[in-house]
């Protein structure tokens, strides 16, 4: 693996809650000589502290697509990782992205139960516990934009695969089961799906099994 494209989920990654997240994996592809690029959406806080726009599903596609686009262009072979919400990311941008020559794969660690999306915007109020340092559009039309990640995994051509940990109280184990009954016999790309121990929806350095969680994303 020469570059890791990085999807985050709706919190920013430079929200101080989740740098810990992200440098995880830079200093983890330092150390393997993979280039880390870790994607900020529009209405996400950046580096500097700075806001730009506001989150929306189609936003943050749409820039998935431009960076897969030139990464494509510039022949050069990737993987991608989507967390929590950064899977959706990927699999929308799979399905509107043409000539995947170079992606090679794709992991998406926490993918969301579609019925959680609903709880968290359909009502018309975002839950206030998600999404820190990000703007948001308003609930019903962020909901609106939304597809299940369900059906999209069915439908897109890039192998992957799908990992939770023990510890993710958002997503539970039997989701892996659910998906995997989705999947066989549906499913257009090669996949596969894991479990690891001790690993929360948010992966941290000094989590039991922190490493597997490691060499799972990088092994792509």
């Amino acid at each position: 693996m020469k570059s890791l494209v990085v999807f985050p989920g709706l919190s920013s990654p430079y929200h101080e809650r989740y740098t810990s997240v992200y440098d995880l994996l830079r200093d983890e592809g330092k150390k393997r000589a993979v280039n880390i690029h870790i994607v900020t959406y529009p209405g996400q806080v950046d580096s500097e502290g700075n806001y730009s726009g506001e989150l929306s599903p189609q936003g943050a596609v749409g820039q998935a697509k431009t960076i897969l686009q030139q990464m494509e262009k510039d022949n050069e072979e990737y993987r991608t990782l989507g967390i929590s919400f950064g899977c959706f990311v990927s699999l929308a941008a799979a399905m509107k992205l043409s000539g995947k020559h170079f992606w090679k794969s794709m992991a998406l660690w926490g993918l969301i139960p579609f019925w959680m999306n609903w709880e968290s915007f359909a009502s018309g109020k975002r839950n206030e516990n998600i999404g820190k340092g990000t703007r948001f559009i308003d609930s019903n039309t962020f909901y609106s934009q939304l597809m299940p990640n369900e059906l999209m995994l069915t439908m897109i051509d890039v192998p992957f695969s799908i990992g939770v940990g023990s510890k993710d109280k958002y997503v539970l184990p039997e989701y892996l089961s659910y998906l995997r009954g989705v999947l066989e016999g549906n499913s257009k790309a090669s996949f596969s799906l894991i479990y690891i121990e001790g690993c929360e929806h948010n992966v941290k350095s000094g989590q039991i099994n922190s490493s597997r969680y490691l060499d799972w994303i990088f092994s792509q």
